[in-house]
């Protein structure tokens, strides 16, 4: 009810679409049902294979999909629904997640340029650059560079890596306040506070394993959401929506794009770094590409990077693991204008 609230997402629009799209048919289904068991695996009601948590997170994958063509399917979406399903309707989760990729400026990081996920890394490096300087030059002499543990967090809003328990308390934050300014708020609130012990580490790997498993522990007195959060908001003054549009500002001066729907003729989006590709395809558990099988074998012999969506390109990912119809991608947007519209006039 409190996440309906804060996210203004009761519209009965909006329900009335998900209604029908739930009983439609996705390309998608296969590998949605194939990556169920992957999403909150330690949680108790998500063990169950077959079991209503999961049916309920299918249907709401499956809806998405077709919802926004342009985002379709990606695993990570999956970590983002799961509490929502833990705490409201199936309904009220799918209008929760329509108001959280749209109006809380998420859906950038799942579309298939995943130009908001490179935007965001940036963000982060700059500003934990400014907030942690000698952590930050550690790690990357380690060669640890954000992309490489970035992702999982942001793109699972943190439910990858961290407790339940955390999950939800920073879900309320991010709910009450601006996305973006949290998730980085969050994301350098957890380096601050275990600086020390990643100042530390020696090699690669035990850096790597303290930021993947080692940020938080449910059974330490001194790892408590209240705490993080609590740390993560002292640094308002530090990571603002002002500061983070100077940075933005200043990523596509550098990169030569243009974000927010804004697009030139001569604008592109980066490929992805190697190392931020190897960091989102380890998250995502290879949910990108037509074939997976073909895609490890073309993987093992060249560096990954991207795909033609039609799967005609050279055999690299692309995060449309298949593709709707042309009848169902021109009623997806047409479908995504009505609710955007709805949603502004809503908001007043």
């Amino acid at each position: 009810m409190v996440w309906q609230t804060l996210t203004r997402a009761r519209s009965t629009y909006l329900q009335t679409v998900y209604t029908q799209l739930v009983q439609e048919y996705s390309p998608h289904e296969r590998v949605i049902r194939r990556d169920l068991t992957r999403t909150f695996p330690k949680v108790p009601v998500f063990k169950s294979e077959g079991g209503e948590a999961q049916q309920r997170l299918f249907r709401i994958l499956k809806a998405y999909s077709l919802y926004d063509a342009e985002v379709g399917y990606c695993q990570g979406l999956g970590f983002i629904i799961g509490p929502l399903i833990m705490n409201m309707g199936e309904c009220a989760a799918f209008c929760v997640l329509v108001r959280l990729m749209e109006t809380y400026d998420l859906r950038g990081m799942f579309t298939e340029d995943m130009a908001g996920l490179h935007l965001r890394l940036y963000q982060f490096r700059e500003l934990a650059g400014e907030t942690v300087p000698e952590l930050m030059a550690h790690l990357e002499h380690l060669g640890v560079v954000p992309a490489m543990y970035v992702p999982s967090w942001f793109l699972s809003l943190f439910a990858y890596t961290m407790p339940l328990s955390f999950v939800l308390r920073a879900m309320d934050v991010i709910m009450a306040e601006r996305a973006p300014e949290t998730i980085i708020r969050i994301g350098i609130a957890l380096l601050q506070r275990n600086a020390d012990t990643l100042l530390r580490q020696d090699d690669f790997e035990s850096a790597m394993g303290v930021l993947n498993s080692g940020l938080y522990s449910d059974d330490s007195t001194r790892d408590r959401p209240g705490f993080v959060l609590q740390e993560a908001a002292r640094l308002g003054a530090v990571v603002t929506s002002a500061r983070l549009a100077e940075l933005e500002a200043q990523y596509c001066r550098d990169q030569g794009v243009v974000l927010r729907g804004r697009p030139s003729a001569t604008s592109h989006v980066p490929p992805p770094t190697p190392s931020s590709q190897a960091a989102i395809v380890k998250f995502l558990g290879w949910p990108w590409s037509k074939d997976a099988a073909a895609a490890r074998s073309r993987a093992a012999a060249q560096p990954p990077s991207r795909a033609s969506s039609d799967g005609s390109g050279d055999g690299q990912l692309s995060p449309r693991v298949l593709e709707l119809t042309p009848e169902q991608r021109e009623r997806s947007r047409q479908l995504r204008e009505q609710i955007l519209q709805s949603l502004q006039s809503q908001d007043g």
